[in-house]
């Protein structure tokens, strides 16, 4: 037996969103794409919030843990959770990361002759518009 999906629309602009998607809008440091997607992954939370509903399940808001003494920022395993017949579904978004080859500078070379202990990076992290 195989189901035919239907795609669920994305809109343009998040107008009047969902309460648990505007509360995500507010800590924007739960939500962890960079600033270029962070508008793109709220309407993808719109989208997901509205079709869930419109089947019938419950959206919940997932609570940060509190900071830890070796973490910085509050975490959780989830932005929200779908409540699909009483069990909750956590849902996230990420954002992909690319290594790059880093390429050394002069002061980076002189630094390593002077410093034993100093290690030239060998890639650097680039940002890929791509939501996950």
């Amino acid at each position: 037996m195989t189901a035919e999906l239907a795609p669920i629309p994305v809109p343009q602009q998040l107008r009047a969103p969902h309460k648990v998607v505007k509360a995500q809008a507010s800590h924007h440091t739960r939500l962890r794409p960079t600033n270029s997607v962070h508008s793109r992954g709220l309407r993808l939370l719109q989208a997901i919030t509205a079709e869930a509903e419109g089947r019938g399940y419950r959206i919940e808001a997932v609570k940060a843990t509190e900071p830890s003494s070796y973490r910085r920022q509050a975490h959780s395993s989830g932005l929200l959770a779908v409540a699909v017949k009483g069990h909750p579904v956590l849902l996230d978004l990420t954002q992909e990361y690319d290594s790059v080859a880093h390429v050394s500078t002069v002061a980076e070379r002189r630094r390593k002759e002077r410093e034993s202990w100093f290690r030239i990076p060998a890639g650097d992290g680039a940002v890929m518009a791509d939501l996950v």
